[in-house]
């Protein structure tokens, strides 16, 4: 079996170690499940209105036999001082978008205290800028979505946005949330419009578990994120194939798979694992043929 995954720098960015990242783990599980070999390719796919194209162009290569978004909140919850000062004030701007760019995208400093602080002054004064706008990537994924349906025997999941943000530092929580939830429903609609899986939360994370899912880096999601989405989105991937091919779908329990896997194998602290089993009850599966799952 073949999956595309169409992630983001949380699962295919260098700050995860290579053996640590979640869809491994979902790849070793399906194959107990599945008796079967299963490999996952993983591409990153940033939601512009030329990402239906691209997946067009994936899914002629890879020919998968599943695909499944994966969504960052980071495209329409960060607010990007570069950006700001690109599109203010055009080519004038640039020279300091770019400086501000690779400064931020640097492995020593993008992350150091000083550089934070600096960001934190210029979006005070100057302002930051979304990439999109939440209507505009769930427009983009509407539209990567109806290209993979045109396959008709292709199962389709999309993880919604896990967070409201990864870093209280971005933005106000309360507006972070409003942009998620904006997402998140319209989300939700355009799935089921599509007869396709949406996995959603339809409550916000609690801020105080927040830290428990953070990189150290404070920028990426961190372990407890690989481990949530490892364990589930094998159960849910196992779940929809069944559904597809006519029977009766294996049962999802995120608390029963950490049991199983014991949080010291995984990598996970017993406060991140309680962490998991508490966000995963603001978690709803939604299945076109069989309605709404819980997965705690």
């Amino acid at each position: 079996m073949h999956i595309l995954r169409l992630s983001h720098s949380t699962e295919t960015g260098p700050q995860a170690a290579e053996g640590d990242r979640g869809y491994l783990t979902t790849a070793k599980l399906l194959e107990r499940a599945l008796g079967q070999s299963v490999e996952i390719t993983v591409r990153p796919a940033w939601p512009s209105p030329s990402l239906p194209e691209v997946v067009e162009k994936l899914l002629e290569r890879h020919k998968p036999d599943l695909v499944q978004f994966a969504l960052s909140t980071f495209p329409f919850n960060y607010p990007s001082v570069p950006l700001r000062l690109s599109r203010r004030f055009g080519r004038a701007g640039e020279p300091f978008a770019r400086v501000g760019l690779k400064v931020g995208g640097s492995p020593k400093w993008g992350r150091s205290r000083p550089s934070r602080l600096g960001r934190f002054v210029f979006k005070r004064i100057i302002g930051g800028a979304f990439h999109f706008e939440p209507d505009e990537v769930a427009a983009a994924i509407n539209g990567s979505v109806l290209r993979c349906v045109r396959r008709e025997s292709m199962p389709v999941i999309v993880d919604g946005p896990f967070a409201m943000m990864t870093n209280r530092e971005w933005l106000d929580p309360t507006l972070a949330e409003a942009r998620r939830m904006a997402l998140h429903l319209a989300l939700q609609k355009a799935c089921a419009a599509a007869h396709v899986y949406f996995l959603g939360w339809d409550e916000p994370l609690p801020l105080d578990l927040l830290h428990h899912f953070q990189h150290a880096d404070r920028f990426h999601l961190g372990r407890a994120y690989q481990v949530l989405f490892g364990l589930l989105d094998a159960r849910l991937i196992a779940m929809a194939l069944d559904e597809q091919a006519g029977r009766a779908p294996r049962s999802v329990s995120l608390s029963a798979a950490l049991a199983e896997a014991d949080p010291a194998t995984l990598g996970i602290t017993a406060e991140q694992a309680e962490a998991i089993r508490t966000v995963a009850r603001r978690i709803r599966f939604h299945s076109p043929l069989s309605g709404a799952h819980p997965v705690a």
